[in-house]
Protein backbone atom coordinates (compact mmCIF):
# COMPACT_ATOMS: atom_id res chain seq x y z
CA UNK A 1 0.00 0.00 0.00
CA UNK A 2 2.99 2.57 1.17
CA UNK A 3 4.89 1.78 -2.29
CA UNK A 4 1.55 2.05 -4.28
CA UNK A 5 1.34 5.90 -2.60
CA UNK A 6 4.78 6.58 -3.28
CA UNK A 7 4.72 5.50 -6.93
CA UNK A 8 1.66 7.82 -7.48
CA UNK A 9 3.18 10.32 -5.67
CA UNK A 10 6.01 10.30 -7.76
CA UNK A 11 3.47 9.70 -11.18
CA UNK A 12 1.69 12.65 -10.34
CA UNK A 13 5.15 14.74 -9.92
CA UNK A 14 6.54 13.96 -13.34
CA UNK A 15 2.76 14.77 -14.84
CA UNK A 16 2.68 18.30 -13.22
CA UNK A 17 6.48 18.94 -14.07
CA UNK A 18 6.65 18.32 -17.50
CA UNK A 19 4.55 21.34 -18.57
CA UNK A 20 6.65 23.22 -16.55
CA UNK A 21 9.57 22.23 -18.04
CA UNK A 22 7.99 22.40 -21.72
CA UNK A 23 7.70 25.79 -20.31
CA UNK A 24 11.72 26.66 -19.21
CA UNK A 25 10.14 27.08 -16.11
CA UNK A 26 12.82 24.92 -13.76
CA UNK A 27 14.73 24.56 -16.67
CA UNK A 28 18.50 25.82 -16.11
CA UNK A 29 19.55 25.44 -19.58
CA UNK A 30 16.97 28.00 -20.59
CA UNK A 31 18.19 30.76 -18.09
CA UNK A 32 21.62 30.58 -20.06
CA UNK A 33 20.34 30.34 -23.48
CA UNK A 34 19.60 33.51 -25.55
CA UNK A 35 15.95 34.85 -25.95
CA UNK A 36 13.81 33.39 -28.73
CA UNK A 37 14.11 35.65 -31.81
CA UNK A 38 9.94 34.63 -32.33
CA UNK A 39 8.98 35.44 -28.83
CA UNK A 40 11.05 38.99 -29.03
CA UNK A 41 9.13 39.43 -32.57
CA UNK A 42 5.81 39.09 -30.96
CA UNK A 43 6.31 40.39 -27.14
CA UNK A 44 8.02 43.70 -29.26
CA UNK A 45 6.26 43.40 -32.42
CA UNK A 46 9.57 43.91 -34.54
CA UNK A 47 9.80 45.24 -38.12
CA UNK A 48 11.29 43.54 -40.65
CA UNK A 49 14.00 45.59 -40.94
CA UNK A 50 14.36 44.77 -37.07
CA UNK A 51 14.08 41.18 -36.73
CA UNK A 52 17.72 40.39 -39.09
CA UNK A 53 19.38 43.29 -36.77
CA UNK A 54 18.39 41.33 -33.33
CA UNK A 55 18.24 37.63 -35.03
CA UNK A 56 22.23 38.64 -35.26
CA UNK A 57 22.29 40.25 -31.82
CA UNK A 58 20.95 37.09 -30.09
CA UNK A 59 23.70 34.74 -32.42
CA UNK A 60 25.89 36.95 -31.41
CA UNK A 61 25.06 35.99 -27.48
CA UNK A 62 24.90 31.96 -28.06
CA UNK A 63 28.34 32.83 -29.79
CA UNK A 64 30.24 34.46 -26.91
CA UNK A 65 28.66 32.51 -24.37
CA UNK A 66 28.79 29.24 -25.59
CA UNK A 67 32.19 28.56 -23.52
CA UNK A 68 31.04 29.20 -20.40
CA UNK A 69 27.06 27.86 -20.81
CA UNK A 70 29.20 24.19 -22.38
CA UNK A 71 31.46 24.58 -19.27
CA UNK A 72 28.42 24.61 -16.69
CA UNK A 73 26.82 21.96 -18.75
CA UNK A 74 29.57 19.63 -18.38
CA UNK A 75 29.95 20.46 -14.83
CA UNK A 76 26.61 19.87 -14.05
CA UNK A 77 26.90 16.87 -15.50
CA UNK A 78 29.73 15.84 -13.43
CA UNK A 79 27.54 16.50 -10.42
CA UNK A 80 24.89 14.59 -11.30
CA UNK A 81 26.79 11.66 -12.25
CA UNK A 82 28.62 11.65 -9.20
CA UNK A 83 32.46 12.17 -10.42
CA UNK A 84 32.66 15.67 -8.50
CA UNK A 85 30.71 17.71 -5.44
CA UNK A 86 29.11 20.70 -6.47
CA UNK A 87 31.57 22.66 -4.28
CA UNK A 88 34.91 21.42 -6.12
CA UNK A 89 32.60 23.35 -9.80
CA UNK A 90 31.39 25.93 -7.89
CA UNK A 91 34.19 28.55 -8.49
CA UNK A 92 34.28 27.63 -12.37
CA UNK A 93 30.21 27.71 -12.74
CA UNK A 94 30.31 31.49 -10.41
CA UNK A 95 33.17 32.42 -13.43
CA UNK A 96 31.03 31.30 -16.33
CA UNK A 97 27.55 32.56 -14.71
CA UNK A 98 29.34 35.75 -14.64
CA UNK A 99 30.58 35.90 -18.19
CA UNK A 100 26.69 34.92 -19.65
CA UNK A 101 25.31 37.41 -17.43
CA UNK A 102 27.72 39.90 -18.57
CA UNK A 103 27.08 38.75 -21.92
CA UNK A 104 22.95 39.16 -21.24
CA UNK A 105 23.45 42.36 -20.13
CA UNK A 106 25.36 43.26 -23.62
CA UNK A 107 22.54 41.91 -25.70
CA UNK A 108 19.74 43.53 -23.50
CA UNK A 109 21.45 46.91 -23.99
CA UNK A 110 22.33 46.25 -27.93
CA UNK A 111 17.73 45.46 -28.33
CA UNK A 112 17.21 48.73 -26.75
CA UNK A 113 19.57 50.36 -29.23
CA UNK A 114 17.32 48.93 -31.86
CA UNK A 115 13.72 49.60 -30.17
CA UNK A 116 11.36 52.59 -30.55
CA UNK A 117 10.20 53.82 -27.13
CA UNK A 118 7.25 52.00 -27.25
CA UNK A 119 9.26 48.69 -27.87
CA UNK A 120 11.40 49.38 -25.19
CA UNK A 121 8.49 49.41 -22.64
CA UNK A 122 7.43 46.28 -23.84
CA UNK A 123 10.74 45.24 -23.56
CA UNK A 124 11.02 45.67 -19.76
CA UNK A 125 8.03 44.05 -19.44
CA UNK A 126 8.98 40.99 -21.17
CA UNK A 127 12.22 41.08 -18.89
CA UNK A 128 9.79 41.33 -15.83
CA UNK A 129 7.57 38.37 -16.93
CA UNK A 130 11.08 36.61 -17.10
CA UNK A 131 12.05 36.94 -13.68
CA UNK A 132 8.52 36.30 -12.23
CA UNK A 133 9.06 32.50 -14.44
CA UNK A 134 12.53 32.15 -12.38
CA UNK A 135 11.45 32.70 -9.15
CA UNK A 136 14.20 33.13 -7.29
CA UNK A 137 16.31 34.81 -10.44
CA UNK A 138 17.39 38.33 -10.51
CA UNK A 139 16.64 39.61 -14.41
CA UNK A 140 19.92 40.90 -15.97
CA UNK A 141 20.17 45.10 -14.78
CA UNK A 142 17.59 47.12 -17.35
CA UNK A 143 19.23 50.68 -17.66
Amino acid sequence: MVRSIGLLAAVAVAVLAAPLAAQGRGAPGRMMAGPSLEELKTALTLTETQVPKVDALIKKFEEDTKEPRATMSQNMQMVRDGSVTQDAVREANQAAMAKIRAGREQLNEAIKAELDETQKAAFEKHLAAQAQRAPGRRPPPVR
